[in-house]
């Protein structure tokens, strides 16, 4: 219920002429639609590329995260637009054996709210079974996320069709609780970072 229009997909080269034409006509373009405000760069759902890189140019970009110059955080400030919020993407190196009080725990758990992983036999079963409580449990976790806006059901559907044609099976894991309901999943994949380069 906000008069907020966003921008994203945003490039120009470092000229700050261009960066000024591009940002009025947006700016322009929402006032035109009754926005009182335009923020960003975010994409239509947390599933697209969203914020400034404003530091870690040093370090290769991945396929998930959003890359751009150095100069853009500095055209985008001197237009007068402000942070609101920094977002942090970290590195966790997994380790060659896990200690076992890792394990332990792990069954603990499993063993007090009566947990179970799911024997992932087909891309159909996941989708068929699991498709909907997944992205029902991405709602619910994400729903404090800065920006966040709930995945209705065609979303739901498109992303389903999406990002379960291709993930290897070896790299799903779901857990379930008694009832069957989704309470934590994961899917694991190589890096694409050097196949796009």
């Amino acid at each position: 219920n906000e008069k907020q229009a966003r921008f994203g997909w945003v490039d120009f080269i470092d000229d700050v002429e261009v960066s000024k034409a591009l940002f009025e006509a947006a700016e322009n373009w929402a006032r035109k639609k009754g926005m009182s405000a335009i923020h960003g760069p975010l994409g239509f759902t947390d599933f697209d590329r969203e914020g400034l890189l404003i530091e870690g140019y040093d370090k290769m970009a991945t396929l998930a995260t959003i890359y751009n110059h150095p100069y853009y955080p500095e055209h985008i400030q001197n237009m007068g637009y402000e942070k609101d919020i920094d977002s942090r993407e970290y590195l966790i190196t997994v380790p060659e054996v896990f200690p076992e009080k890792y394990f332990r725990i792990a069954e603990i758990v499993k063993q007090k709210y009566k947990l179970s992983s799911v024997n992932i036999n087909s891309r159909k079963q996941i989708v068929d079974k699991y498709g909907n409580k997944i992205f029902d449990l991405l709602n619910t976790c994400y729903q404090s996320l800065y920006g966040f806006t709930k995945l209705n059901k065609a979303q739901i559907d498109f992303y389903i069709k999406l990002y379960f044609s291709f993930f290897r099976l070896d790299m799903v894991s779901i857990l379930v609780d008694e009832k069957d309901e989704v309470i934590a999943f994961g899917v694991a994949m190589p890096s694409f970072t050097k196949a796009l380069q």
